[in-house]
């Protein structure tokens, strides 16, 4: 058993599936979609405000508030106790670093060849020092030696559902960088695509995004039932990813 797998298993149950793109799937966040709509409300409504939006988001898991996956993903960061954190950070990490692992070709793909930079999307909340999520990324040896920090907060805050190009900036020159940008929550995806249209400002020649968790809500409408049943059939595999899957999927 890896150290990946180790601290991972334990949390197998808390995982749900990500649908391959078909018909009533977002394009973009693999969220449940009207089955005349290529993209969900969110990122039809985001997408659409920034000039750089990522094309595909690449969840490792769907969750729904409260659950066990999103404990992980609050409480790593904001958990009152330092012990918790360190506990559920390292969580996050071999999370991120099973994932990337397994599927790094998938990776690739998203974004067009091999990653020749891995980055994080800032937080917006003012949180002082080193986010835990640069920390978690930090530990998983395929991504370390290619980690760098160029976005910082622009002049316009980001806010649910209202994505800006002036959101993020970047401090470097990207020319001719395929990016891979790690987010640990992807809800209306304002954030993401602020920062990934600062990234292709900047230079990058690609953009892909990797989301640890991707949040539902089961009971909100049709699209999101549809996706959430999808997601609660089977047993979440960390072999399996929404763009290697062998499932033929229509939501529709």
């Amino acid at each position: 058993m890896t150290p990946a797998e180790y601290f991972t298993n334990p949390y197998l149950a808390a995982f749900r599936r990500v649908p391959p793109r078909g018909a009533g799937i977002c394009l973009v966040c693999l969220r449940g979609a009207r089955p005349t709509d290529a993209m969900c409300y969110s990122c039809k409504v985001t997408t659409r405000q920034v000039a750089f939006p990522a094309a595909q988001i690449l969840p490792i898991s769907f969750y729904e508030v409260p659950d066990q996956l999103w404990n992980v993903l609050r409480n790593y960061k904001d958990g009152r106790h330092p012990q918790v954190r360190l506990q559920l950070g390292t969580v996050l990490a071999a999370t991120i670093g099973r994932f990337v692992n397994n599927h790094w070709s998938c990776i690739s793909g998203l974004v067009g060849g091999e990653p020749t930079l891995v980055t994080t999307v800032p937080s917006t909340s003012g949180r002082p020092g080193l986010h835990p999520l640069v920390e978690a990324v930090r530990r998983v040896g395929i991504l370390r030696p290619l980690y760098r920090d160029p976005l910082m907060l622009g002049g316009v805050p980001i806010q649910r559902l209202r994505a800006t190009d002036q959101g993020f900036v970047s401090r470097d020159d990207l020319a001719g960088e395929d990016v891979l940008l790690v987010e640990d929550t992807f809800t209306s995806g304002a954030r993401t695509q602020s920062a990934a249209s600062a990234l292709r400002r900047a230079g990058a020649r690609a953009v892909g995004v990797v989301a640890v968790g991707r949040v539902i809500e089961p009971a909100h409408c049709d699209d999101c039932t549809r996706v959430w049943r999808y997601a609660t059939a089977e047993q979440f595999q960390f072999d399996a990813c929404s763009r290697c899957s062998q499932d033929v999927c229509s939501l529709a």
